[in-house]
């Protein structure tokens, strides 16, 4: 047999055989571009999910600052310090105070309030009111004692700016004081039309 003869006879297995080789190839090239395409979209979603893990640490640390300020403003509002001044409040402890240390003469006056800072961004801002006290006092420590209770206001943060003393020239056991407190609150802000 010649090899003609035998190609004759055997084309058409030839044809077969490089009819499967290239559907083998076809298959080949498609696995190979259907694991491409999929490694493609594994790295999307590995994206995806990465940017999503951060968005939801992001919240879950959002969340937890919102709570605990949400913590502080109820402690703060509960005490008094949110809202309107309540300085029928301030002049009842101020006089509850005075007799209590034998204070005699006190004399007040309370300044109008003020925003301590012009930042609009807030929802709450500080609001402070001066008060100058003048008195006649007993002894030193009454002065002491009397900023303390002032300071122990739940309904404010009373820092003393400064306070003055001198002693009467009339009599050598009497002390004559001047001060200037700042009585602080946070008050919601409306917001701005």
């Amino acid at each position: 047999m010649t090899l003609n003869q035998v190609l004759r006879v055997l084309r058409w297995q030839i044809a077969f055989a490089v009819v499967l080789v290239a559907l083998g190839a076809a298959a080949l090239y498609a696995a190979d571009k259907a694991c491409a395409d999929a490694e493609a979209r594994l790295a999307d979603a590995e994206r995806i999910q990465r940017s999503a893990s951060a968005r939801l640490l992001t919240a879950q640390t959002q969340e937890t600052e919102v709570r605990e300020a949400i913590d502080v403003y109820g402690r703060l509002n509960e005490a008094g310090l949110v809202g309107p001044e309540q300085r029928l409040l301030w002049v009842e402890t101020l006089d509850m105070t005075r007799k209590r240390l034998g204070i005699e003469n006190i004399r007040y006056e309370i300044l109008p309030q003020r925003p301590l800072t012009t930042e609009q961004a807030r929802k709450l801002s500080w609001m402070e009111s001066r008060m100058r006290i003048s008195m006649e006092l007993p002894h030193g420590q009454a002065l002491l004692d009397l900023m303390a209770a002032l300071m122990a206001t739940p309904t404010a943060v009373v820092q003393p700016r400064q306070c003055e003393l001198e002693r009467q020239a009339r009599t050598i056991d009497r002390l004559r004081a001047t001060c200037e407190l700042r009585w602080l609150t946070l008050q919601r802000l409306e917001p701005s039309s």
